[in-house]
């Protein structure tokens, strides 16, 4: 029997029923935005799926690191989860801010490089919680859709940002209970990077556990590689 979910879609009502989000949760996911969801699960061609998003803070401070931005992510996470032989398919979502989906759920394979054009940052404030929030209803949705056709997921979530929250209509209290639920489910694992003190201080404030603070292009490398050897790992599992 599903559980009811005021203002909740099939999907997220499907997300509880499958043990992915609790209840509480998905309640408060029931009033963030709906993004595109990407490849249908019809193409899923493994028992297993392996969920992966990239959220971006793109408010104006992110400006000066936008080419070290997208090379990293070319090179130190996409280019070497196209590389990697797993049991299990990897689909991959790129989220900012601001702009929202640069890319919805794609299978790696599908995914040849992350277009420069596509991180634009100019964000006059940062409503990093909201966001984040907004980001994790994509991923449940996106658990529920597969739930619905018999296909179990986990989800990898990675959060960058070079700043503290200063727009807040999702506080970190709001926030908190959530990434806490998810992060804690069986399988999912949350990270964050954090360019500078006050960015480590908000995604700690939000709940994240794994926080890298990656004050230079070498260890933002570095940690966007880490994060790409948990996803592999993820979807190299039964």
């Amino acid at each position: 029997m599903s559980v009811p979910v005021v203002g909740g879609s099939p999907t997220l009502v499907a997300a509880v029923d499958a043990g992915f989000v609790s209840q509480s949760t998905a309640q408060c996911l029931a009033h963030a935005h709906v993004s595109a969801l990407g490849v249908d699960p019809d193409v899923i061609t493994t028992e297993k799926v392996t969920l992966a998003i990239v959220w971006l803070d793109d408010s104006r401070s992110m400006e000066s690191q936008k080419e070290t931005v997208v090379r990293v992510l070319n090179d130190n996470l996409l280019q070497p989860l196209r590389a990697q032989q797993t049991r299990n398919d990897i689909l991959v979502a790129i989220v900012s801010m601001w702009h929202g989906v640069l890319m919805p759920f794609t299978k790696i394979d599908q995914v040849e490089i992350f277009d420069a054009k596509k991180f634009v940052p100019d964000g006059a404030s940062t409503p990093m919680y909201r966001s984040i929030r907004d980001t994790l209803r994509m991923g449940a949705d996106k658990q529920g859709e597969l739930a619905q056709a018999s296909i179990p997921s986990r989800l990898m979530f990675l959060a960058y940002t070079d700043g503290e929250a200063n727009e807040n209509s999702v506080s970190a209290d709001e926030l908190r209970p959530m990434v806490t639920d998810i992060d804690g489910r069986k399988n999912n694992a949350l990270y964050g990077i954090a360019c500078g003190s006050a960015a480590k201080e908000a995604l700690n404030a939000a709940g994240f556990k794994r926080i890298t603070d990656a004050n230079d292009p070498l260890a933002l490398a570095d940690a966007f590689n880490q994060f790409s050897r948990a996803t592999s790992a993820a979807a190299a599992e039964g």
